[in-house]
């Protein structure tokens, strides 16, 4: 069978398994919140807790599938692998590894919303592009929002740091150099930022 064919055809299986997952998702957090009120009905405000932290475990999952949602499978002509996550001290990661003729590169994003931990960090990141970086670091925009460009070491890496509080990283693995490091610019302008930043932010749904 041909290739393309056959990649269609595993690019719609995964988009209806998703809409099949979201949707089972949707009809357990309507009978957890049924049985939320079952429970306070009852006063029973102990069990009502309870099934409260269910709930948001499971609003947590589709949170990460909606982020996941901006690392497409090709940025700039890079082809991307896995999409990975995990949850630590209340921040979510996602990262995607990206091949591409150049080379390797990897796009995570850590945080996000103006109440995480790295929020912070992100405030203070903007600070310092602003104020002009060090010899090897380039401070810029990229699609509306302060980034600076690191080419000190032998990975070069961009981060951009979002107004919603998150930090948006492409680091340049296999391949890459302080050379060919505007190419991470590239891979960073193509991902929906500005989408991305309205979505941690709260001001709208994901796409």
């Amino acid at each position: 069978m041909n290739k393309k064919i056959v990649a269609s055809l595993v690019s719609v299986i995964c988009v209806c398994a998703c809409t099949y997952a979201s949707s089972a998702r949707a009809e357990d957090l309507n009978k957890i919140f049924e049985n939320v009120n079952n429970f306070i009905t009852q006063k029973n405000y102990t069990k009502a807790l309870e099934e409260l932290d269910w709930a948001k475990n499971e609003i947590g999952k589709m949170h990460v599938d909606a982020l996941k949602g901006f690392f497409p499978d090709s940025l700039a002509g890079y082809n991307g692998g896995e999409v990975e996550s995990s949850s630590a001290l209340g921040m979510t990661n996602i990262e995607r590894t990206y091949n591409g003729v150049v080379g390797q590169v990897k796009v995570s994003l850590v945080g996000g919303g103006k109440g995480g931990a790295m929020g912070g960090l992100a405030g203070l990141g903007r600070m310092a592009a602003m104020m002009g970086g060090q010899n090897g670091q380039e401070s810029l925009r990229i699609n509306g929002q302060t980034a600076t460009l690191d080419t000190r070491s032998s990975r070069p890496e961009l981060n951009v740091f979002l107004e919603s509080g998150g930090i948006l990283k492409v680091e340049g693995l296999k391949g890459f150099n302080k050379d060919n490091s505007s190419q991470l610019k590239s891979v960073a302008e193509a991902i929906k930022i500005a989408e991305l930043n309205k979505y941690l932010s709260g001001a709208g749904a994901a796409s």
